[in-house]
């Protein structure tokens, strides 16, 4: 399922990369019509699903992964408190 998902993904992109400018050529003498949203509006679903696709992927885990550093660097800095009062208490 996710490998046809992706596979129309990459279709999808691919007929918009080559339709577009055909699209964009077109001669500019006749009123809007759908078209004149419609691929604007495709346009921008599909960058959506790119960036929380990316998001999901590359930036959630990184995130995260720099969560887990800052929780142990945290925690590394209370133990070391801890035994630099200890030491300045046993002074």
């Amino acid at each position: 399922m996710k490998n046809a998902l992706n596979s129309l993904l990459t279709a999808a992109l691919l007929l918009l990369l080559f339709v577009s400018p055909a699209i964009a050529a077109g001669g500019g003498d006749h009123a809007p019509g759908l078209g004149t949203l419609l691929w604007p509006a495709i346009n921008f679903f599909l960058f959506g699903a790119l960036a929380v696709w990316a998001y999901g992927k590359l930036v959630r885990p990184a995130l995260v992964d720099r969560a887990v550093d800052v929780e142990q660097q945290l925690n590394r800095s209370k133990e070391l408190r801890a035994e630099a009062e200890r030491e300045l208490e046993a002074k």
